[in-house]
């Protein structure tokens, strides 16, 4: 399941592009649990992009992140941390096993 972004409400999917404007080629699919990461790369690697570029083959595997330059600068994260933890309950709500009132 792919995660979705709390402020935009929109699947956090960010596709790379060139200083042109044209897709790179790569790009992040931020997912809900770590186990869908596990199932994607399984079951997505390898798999032929037949619609988009015929003989293409779609390569997926779990994002590694690196620290840009020397130190660590934090962002003030208040108001992206209050929409994720309203997402949070919302998405409790649509994958619990109990009754909705």
């Amino acid at each position: 399941v792919i995660k979705i972004d709390p402020i935009t409400r929109r699947p956090k999917v960010k596709v790379y592009f060139t200083p042109e404007g044209q897709p790179k080629g790569d790009a992040l699919v931020t997912y809900l649990k770590p186990e869908s990461v596990e199932l994607a790369v399984k079951l997505l690697d390898e798999t032929s992009l037949r619609l988009v570029a015929p003989g293409a083959v779609m390569r997926v595997q779990p994002a590694k992140f690196e620290q840009k330059g020397e130190q660590y600068v934090p962002k003030d994260t208040t108001e992206i941390r209050k929409a994720a933890r309203q997402a949070a309950r919302n998405q409790d709500v649509l994958f619990g096993w109990h009754e909705v009132s």
